[in-house]
Parts: structure tokens; sequence; C-alpha cells
């Protein structure tokens, strides 16, 4: 079992989210193509970092501006998960962790 440095095992986080999704329950969506942590609200940040002006590229082509990146956190079975450079793109329809 592969335990990362914050202490968590990421295939039990990769159940969890798939447990979750399955029951309609999770806002976020799980991408292996994501090269970040994405989402459309900045306030799920716990943290705001300096964002120099950047795009995000999405699937049909189309290049969405980021607004502002940061740390947020994300509850699954009493488990708290800290999610770093979280990028935020209101033009997205969906939270996307990056599970590269």
């Amino acid at each position: 079992m592969s335990v990362s440095p914050g202490g968590w095992d990421p295939t039990s986080l990769i159940a969890a989210l798939n447990q979750m999704a399955v029951q309609g329950e999770s806002p976020w969506v799980m991408d292996s193509r994501a090269t970040s942590h994405m989402s459309s609200n900045d306030g799920i940040l716990l943290s705001r970092l300096p964002s120099p002006p950047s795009s995000i590229t999405v699937g049909n082509g189309q290049s969405i501006p980021v607004l502002s990146r940061g740390t947020s956190l994300i509850q699954i079975d009493d488990h708290p998960f800290h999610l770093d450079n979280v990028l935020v793109a209101p033009q997205l329809t969906h939270n996307l962790l990056s599970v590269r």
C-alpha cells in the first residue's frame, strides 16, 4: 500500500471519491487528463495565492481564463484531504480533481 507524505492512501481516496460519485454526493469529478485541480467557485479556497494571467484549455479546445488559485479542502468519510494549487475558472461546469 502506498501512502503519501501527508499520511493518506491515494488508492483509498480514489475509491472513496468513486463511491461518492456513484451515490451522487460528490461535487468533484475525477479527471485523469486534468493537469491541476480546478473549480468554478473561488469560495472553496481556504487561501488564495497570486495568479498570473493564465487560461485553461478544455476538452472542446476552448480557452477559458483562470482568475485565481489557492488551496482547498475536501472531506471524505471524516478524513480531510488538502488540495494544493486549485485553479479557479468561473466558466467551468464541474469541479475537476486531477488524478494523474
